[in-house]
C-alpha cells in the first residue's frame, strides 16, 4: 500500500502549506488525487490563482472547498503529518517509509532515489528487495 503525509518546505515553496491544507479540503469530497495531480504538473504556477484552477481541474463543489480552504480547516492534519515526516528524519520529498503489514516501519527512502539503477547501491529495489521473502 501507498499512503500519503504531507511536508510542504515554505522555505522553498511559499505555496506548499496552502496547497496542502486545499489537497485535504479536496479529500473532503473525494477527489484528494485529481487535485494532488493537478498540483504537482503546475507546480511553477501554484499561487492562489494555481489553487482555483486545480480545485476546478479536479471538479470540487467550490463553495465548500473555498470554505474549508479560507478557515485552514485542515491545518491541523497538515501539521500533523509534518510533524511525524520530522519524527522519520525527513527533511525533503518525497520521502517513503518501508512498513510490515502491522505497522511497523522497517527503513526509510529519504528523497528520490531512482527505482532500479544497478551503478547506485541505494535504490528504491534494493530497499525493498531486503523485505522481500
Amino acid at each position: 500500500k501507498w499512503g500519503y503525509k504531507h511536508l510542504p518546505l515554505p522555505s522553498i515553496h511559499p505555496y506548499a502549506e496552502p496547497a496542502a491544507i486545499a489537497s485535504e479540503c479536496a479529500a473532503e469530497q473525494g477527489k484528494f488525487w485529481e487535485f494532488v495531480d493537478y498540483v504537482f504538473a503546475n507546480q511553477s504556477s501554484l499561487a492562489s490563482d494555481g489553487i482555483t484552477a486545480a480545485a476546478n481541474a479536479a471538479g470540487l463543489k467550490t463553495s465548500d472547498f473555498d470554505s474549508c480552504v479560507n478557515a485552514k480547516k485542515t491545518l491541523a492534519l497538515v501539521n500533523a503529518d509534518t510533524t511525524e515526516a520530522g519524527s522519520f528524519g525527513f527533511r525533503g520529498t518525497p520521502s517513503s517509509l518501508v512498513v510490515d503489514k502491522n505497522g511497523t516501519v522497517l527503513d526509510t527512502i529519504p528523497g528520490a532515489l531512482d527505482f532500479d539503477n544497478p551503478s547506485r547501491p541505494s535504490d528504491v529495489k534494493r530497499i525493498l528487495d531486503k523485505y522481500v521473502k
